[in-house]
């Protein structure tokens, strides 16, 4: 790489010499100087990434046991949902400090979150490059953590370590890499829900939710009522047998399934 820049640089200065009249070829000189000096940088964006997709089936009723719910709220659930994993990566600090240098010193907080500029490897080892108030600079910290002592600044896209010397305070003074795992459950997928509607006219009423969007189809929605009174009732093929109800809340327990 090295003699393959080095006979750039002089077939530049050969051009120079031959065409200087025609235009100036200092800025693409001092870009290929750049790219031979500079360590390459693995960016990151600090957005969010989807990881992961599985499909869940969310069914909370149980056998047996005596529930109750509000009006409005579930008698019955049995749902399928995607659940979608997003990851992304920041930093933060083990404790409030300074990192303290001549271009632009930087007071820290635990509390913060700060954003990662990328990653870059130099002399053997791997360093977290942090970001800084100030455009196109930042600070570098070792796998360990450490504060690096030389800041650095980003040109034509690669890391170029600067002259000026950090001090961390308190000396003991850290990063950790903190990776963030964040779930989100999509729309239903197919299934149904159950919701317990109140007593209209002496009759308990429940609001049928039907699901159905892998084909693209909202579903249906359906009222059900049986009279009001303690006894056995059947609801999408599960046997309930309702213990007590008025118009705020039901008390029922689900006896068989899949009837």
């Amino acid at each position: 790489m090295r003699k393959i820049i080095v006979c750039l640089l002089a077939c530049l200065n050969l051009s120079a010499c031959v065409n200087a009249g025609d235009f100036d070829l200092l800025p693409i000189r001092k870009k290929i100087f750049n790219l031979y000096k500079g360590h390459s940088i693995d960016f990151y964006d600090n957005e969010e990434k989807l990881i992961g997709k599985e499909r869940i089936h969310e069914n909370d009723y149980q056998l047996n046991k005596a529930i109750t719910v509000k009006k409005g709220e579930d008698v019955l659930n049995d749902v399928l949902m995607d659940k979608i994993t997003y990851q992304r990566f920041f930093v933060k600090f083990n404790k409030k400090g300074r990192l303290d240098n001549r271009i632009y010193p930087m007071n820290v907080n635990a509390d913060d979150e700060y954003k990662i500029v990328g990653w870059t490897t130099f002399n053997n080892n791997k360093y977290t490059l942090v970001e800084s108030p100030l455009d196109d600079y930042v600070f570098l910290f070792d796998e360990q953590g450490n504060l690096y002592e030389k800041g650095g600044k980003i040109i034509d896209n690669r890391l170029h370590l600067m002259d000026d010397t950090i001090f961390a305070y308190p000396t003991d003074l850290k990063i950790k890499v903190i990776n963030k795992m964040r779930d989100s459950v999509s729309n239903i997928k197919n299934g149904y829900q159950v919701k317990y509607g109140g007593i209209k006219l002496d009759r308990l009423f429940f609001d049928y939710l039907g699901f159905d969007n892998e084909d693209n189809t909202m579903g249906e929605f359906k009222q059900i009522n049986f009279p009001n009174k303690p006894g056995f009732i059947v609801i999408n093929g599960l046997g309930l047998r309702v213990l007590n109800a008025d118009d705020n809340s039901i008390t029922y327990m689900i006896l068989k399934d899949n009837m």
